[in-house]
């Protein structure tokens, strides 16, 4: 992904996956994808993600505190406000979630048709790059949380 949340590759089982979960309606969204859209837009994937508000509510914690060093009218800031309305509201448990407390890793769940896929997320970042293009992107690794998620991540 760049900076701004766009995805640039994936590979196949990011692919897999995401077919899986949302099949023909991947083409509801403007390509190239915006990962922050499609995790928060109720037609992307968020009716699949275990735990919506708090996930939502430590994605829309990091676009905030990536848009504040930035200008107003900056991508991130245009981002943010576009997706105002797909926004959660907040609750107890996400209003309780401290500033700047992210995990380094996030653990998420995708529930359809019965079927649990448990993983943890990192985000990566090249932080001293020898090319400034490096430094715009983003690796986003999922890996499985159990072996049942192992196993069906091989049959889809």
């Amino acid at each position: 992904m760049d900076r701004y949340w766009t995805l640039l590759q994936a590979n196949q089982g990011a692919q897999r996956l995401m077919g899986w979960l949302l099949g023909d309606r991947l083409s509801y969204f403007e390509q190239p994808l915006n990962m922050m859209r499609l995790m928060l837009h109720p037609q992307g994937l968020r009716p699949y993600v275990e735990d919506w508000e708090i996930i939502a509510g430590s994605l829309v914690q990091r676009l905030q505190q990536e848009a504040q060093g930035e200008a107003v009218d900056s991508p991130t800031a245009q981002l943010l406000r576009s997706l105002d309305a797909d926004l959660p509201a907040p609750t107890p448990a996400t209003a309780s979630l401290p500033v700047g407390s992210a995990l380094p890793v996030l653990p998420v769940t995708f529930v359809k048709a019965s079927q649990r896929l448990s993983f943890f997320t990192i985000i990566s970042t090249l932080g001293t790059p020898r090319d400034i293009t490096l430094q715009e992107l983003r690796i986003e690794s999922l890996f499985p949380t159990d072996t049942v998620t192992t196993e069906l991540m091989r049959t889809i």
